[in-house]
């Protein structure tokens, strides 16, 4: 993470919930897919995809690229934290 987005998550850490701040470190480890990140918390995507989301709205994550998924053939976008 760059220092402004370090700044930016140390403001709003406060306010994030555990499940929030799960998700954000996974996905602060490089981009990665909704799905492979419930994978890395032994979560149900359900649980993930949510946070997500918020973590989205926060603008502490944004979509890095889209790929495509081998074994379905379905699109699926990979996340990262947002570089400000």
């Amino acid at each position: 993470m760059r220092q402004t987005s370090l700044e930016a998550y140390e403001h709003i850490k406060p306010t994030l919930s555990l499940r929030q701040q799960e998700v954000l470190e996974v996905i602060n480890r490089g981009p990665i897919t909704s799905f492979d990140t419930a994978k890395a918390l032994s979560l149900p995507i359900n649980c993930v995809t949510g946070r997500i989301k918020e973590l989205n709205d926060y603008g502490l994550v944004t979509d890095h690229s889209k790929v495509t998924d081998k074994n379905t053939g379905c699109k699926r976008t990979l996340w990262t934290t947002k570089r400000m």
